[in-house]
């Protein structure tokens, strides 16, 4: 976050002062240009501090007046500024510090437990709003762990912000009243993976979904980041149908890999969540490969390998042990030995001998060309128009820069 303009601080007496603003990775900062002495400075990425925000137009003029005010810092200024300057501010500030709650953001319709979708009045925008409570409004223990979850968000979105990805959600805003606190982030109107599977199962290409699910994992492990709740409900697709668009959702578990040992070492879904998370205190990115892995089971078979969520202690039980049903994937085995092949080193018990999100794209299941079997051809007397029971060809143009996986 770098940018510098300069605007005009009205005083009481309506006098003005020429000042600088500048937007850092700090904060932002408000200095006289004169005497270059700081009158405020806002910190980025804290939920400490409060910053109303109000401005009013002149289209005439172009220039916007912008008031800001903090009462936890005892700042309370008034500036005159060009209107592109405004608006390049408020674009870099949202989703970086706390704005007092504003009244535009119109809930129109609950979307879980203090979860909204939002719609921002006069227009076709929407956002989805987190919210939680401030701890001295409600000392509730699940308050309380979505207060943490929702500071903890607001902390690793605000961290990709400045390494972007096109497949990771959006924080659009951080805001408060007195008695509550919200993240505002993307809206996603094509729904979760798991519905999309539920509709589109003769439809979905797996080998696209994984492709892009493991290079925005890629992207956060090269960070040191780990998701830690990836599962098909944190699957999105920012347009219904098309998993081109697709994103990765909540990061209320996600942390770096120091943060490991001190923030909800044991969290996740049952079902998806790697073994070692149960058992262990001290693990790694390799975690979110094993969650990875589920999904695309999921994916192959239709089925999650440790059976349903209607038995949530046989279900635990499985997937602490590892214990799925290796007959789900005999049709896979036969139809697409390299998909086979993926799934189960991604799923394999032991971390150390699962690959990274690198090795899982470096896999020849994505070299491979899918051949879609004509209406009426036969295969062993089945018809395949599933993409899941495709034949497939391997693409050897370059064998040399595949790895070999046993």
């Amino acid at each position: 976050m770098l940018f510098n303009c300069q605007g005009y601080l009205i005083a009481n007496d309506q006098s003005k002062h020429e000042v600088s603003l500048n937007a850092s990775p700090l904060g932002l900062t408000i200095k006289m240009t004169s005497t270059d002495s700081q009158i405020a400075f806002i910190p980025r990425g804290t939920i400490d501090s409060v910053l109303t925000w109000f401005r009013s137009i002149n289209e005439v003029n172009k220039t916007g007046t912008l008031d800001l005010e903090s009462i936890d810092r005892n700042i309370k200024v008034t500036i005159d500024i060009e209107l592109c300057n405004l608006q390049n501010l408020e674009r870099l500030l949202r989703g970086k510090v706390l704005f007092k709650r504003r009244p535009c953001f119109k809930r129109i319709n609950s979307i879980a437990n203090n979860i909204f979708l939002l719609q921002i009045e006069g227009t076709n925008n929407y956002m989805v709003e987190k919210m939680a409570y401030f701890p001295h409004v409600s000392y509730d223990t699940s308050n309380l762990t979505r207060f943490e979850q929702i500071k903890q968000e607001q902390m690793i979105l605000n961290n990709l912000r400045d390494h972007p990805h096109p497949s990771i959600i959006q924080l659009e805003e951080i805001s408060c009243d007195d008695n509550s606190i919200s993240i505002l982030i993307e809206y996603c109107p094509g729904g979760d993976l798991l519905k999309f599977l539920n509709q589109n199962n003769h439809d979905i290409n797996h080998q696209l979904v994984m492709k892009k699910l493991l290079n925005v994992v890629q992207h956060l492990h090269s960070l040191d980041i780990l998701h830690r709740d990836i599962k098909l409900q944190n699957v999105l697709l920012r347009i219904p149908k098309d998993v081109n668009s697709l994103v990765l959702a909540d990061f209320g578990l996600a942390c770096h890999k120091s943060q490991i040992p001190y923030y909800n070492t044991r969290c996740g879904t049952p079902g998806y969540t790697a073994p070692e998370v149960f058992t262990q205190s001290i693990y790694d990115c390799k975690a979110d490969i094993f969650s990875c892995g589920v999904i695309f089971f999921n994916l192959l078979t239709l089925k999650n390998p440790f059976g349903s969520s209607r038995n949530p202690q046989a279900l635990l039980l499985k997937n602490i042990a590892v214990d799925y049903e290796l007959t789900h994937l005999d049709l896979i085995k036969t139809r697409n030995p390299l998909a086979y092949d993926l799934v189960i080193q991604m799923l394999q018990k032991d971390s150390k001998l699962r690959p990274s999100a690198t090795q899982c794209l470096q896999h020849p299941f994505f070299n491979q060309v899918i051949v879609e079997q004509k209406e009426g051809s036969t295969f062993d007397n089945i018809q395949f128009n599933n993409p899941i029971h495709q034949m497939v060809k391997v693409n050897q143009t370059k064998p040399h820069q595949m790895p070999q996986f046993k």
